[in-house]
């Protein structure tokens, strides 16, 4: 595996040789922690590291060590891990409107009323001295630069410091790669995928094709809360097919059985605060369990599939209603969410799905969404405009068409990457 590292001395074969080192030093350094772990250690150890990454604490495992002070590449630095260094040249981007300075947010957790007196919020001074910081590392040459496709605007930074910058320039990246040619939507037979595929695409294409080209099924390591909403919403749609099922007991104690079987499966009790969720999970469960109980009106895990230009997409509702309002015939459908209801109804590309599929096979009834929120049993109207189905339909056709001409490019995203079970052999991730 190491031949080819050692097989040239150019800058990129020295950096990928540092970047092996780093995670050997790492892996040694944890061997003790994991030591206990028996035959899971590497496993044990491969998540910790996803964990770093998440937690973006990484970079505190990335210092390089004193014979590699001199090597003559680029390093990329945070603004904080920059500190008390200091470099011949910086090159400093990212300067547009909203990016640097950037916007202000609330904060996740407020401090408690009259805990702290007078003004607490500090942000455009951190911002600035943050700015201050990454200019000063520059010794003899400081390159400033945004890009117009994420800014229209300069960073207010640019507009204070105009009077004693030289004069911009506006540089044009050519695109020298050359794509293979795309095929029209004719040049490929029609057929039919699933929405969550179609979703995963849309998420990261690279992630796709791990998933469904190579067929690595792996799922990564779940949250607890990830694991909270599978074992419920899998209890759930147990109960509704236990509803259409003849002869079937269909009662609370069933419901929680039901429940007990997918929460062992999640292995949900080895966490700390397994009993908080569990009572929610039998609060919802019960809950969920009585309105599907008596709901005869509703069809329940219905089948649908919409056609596109260039194929056809399976899409599964929870459950649709039909009913009729003052004459006027109505058609509903219903996604169940396990969180609290927003302040603000969020369209999904899957509703525009769902709502295209009750045009096709409702044509004579008015469409409408509902999302019911489990966690506080709160129902949400979600009007979904004819041109946000358009355009949410275009994306799943443009996704179709990456799949049919075999695009998977890998969307880096440091929330997402760390969570993906292709972490460790796609070329965005470790």
């Amino acid at each position: 595996y190491l031949k080819d590292f050692f097989d040239a001395e150019d800058v990129h074969q020295q950096s990928r040789r540092l970047a092996v080192y780093q995670f050997l030093r790492l892996a040694q350094n944890m061997e003790a922690r994991f030591s206990v772990a028996g035959e899971a250690q590497i496993p044990e150890f491969l998540n910790y590291v996803k964990k770093l990454a998440w937690f973006n604490e990484d970079k505190n495992y990335a210092q390089i060590p004193a014979a590699a002070e001199n090597l003559d590449a680029v390093r990329l630095l945070t603004v904080h891990s920059a500190k008390g260094l200091e470099f011949r040249a910086v090159f400093l981007p990212y300067l547009g409107a909203g990016k640097i300075p950037s916007n202000r947010k609330g904060k996740i957790c407020p401090d408690p009323n009259g805990m702290i007196t007078g003004d607490v919020n500090f942000h455009d001074e951190e911002e600035e001295c943050l700015f201050f910081v990454a200019m000063s590392r520059a010794r003899d040459f400081l390159h400033l630069s945004r890009a117009r496709d994420y800014s229209k605007n300069p960073s207010k930074f640019l507009e204070i410091m105009a009077e004693v910058l030289p004069t911009a320039r506006s540089i044009e990246t050519p695109d020298s790669s050359i794509e293979p040619p795309e095929l029209s939507a004719n040049s490929f037979a029609s057929k039919t995928f699933y929405s969550a595929d179609l979703d995963r695409y849309l998420r990261c294409p690279r992630q796709y094709f791990y998933h469904n080209i190579c067929g690595l099924k792996g799922r990564g390591e779940l949250s607890v809360y990830l694991k909270f909403h599978t074992a419920v919403y899998e209890t759930i749609h147990a109960l509704q097919t236990i509803r259409e099922l003849q002869g079937v007991e269909f009662s609370e104690e069933t419901a929680f059985a039901r429940l007990d079987e997918f929460w062992q499966a999640a292995e949900l009790d080895a966490h700390p605060y397994a009993p908080i969720y569990r009572r929610k999970a039998e609060e919802i469960i019960k809950r969920m369990g009585e309105r599907i109980q008596n709901s005869n009106a509703e069809i329940l895990r219905p089948t649908y599939y919409v056609k596109l230009a260039n194929g056809a997409v399976c899409v599964k509702p929870d459950a649709i209603e039909k009913m009729e309002i003052d004459g006027e015939k109505q058609i509903v459908v219903r996604r169940y969410r396990t969180g609290k209801l927003p302040k603000k109804p969020a369209t999904d590309d899957i509703d525009a799905l769902m709502m295209q599929a009750l045009k096709e096979n409702f044509p004579d009834a008015q469409a409408a969404m509902q999302k019911i929120y489990l966690s506080d049993n709160a129902v949400q109207d979600t009007p979904i405009s004819e041109k946000v189905i358009k355009n949410r339909l275009e994306k799943y056709e443009r996704a179709i068409d990456g799949i049919n001409n075999q695009k998977f490019p890998a969307e880096a995203n440091d929330n997402n990457c760390p969570h993906c079970p292709h972490y460790f052999i796609c070329p965005s991730g470790g």
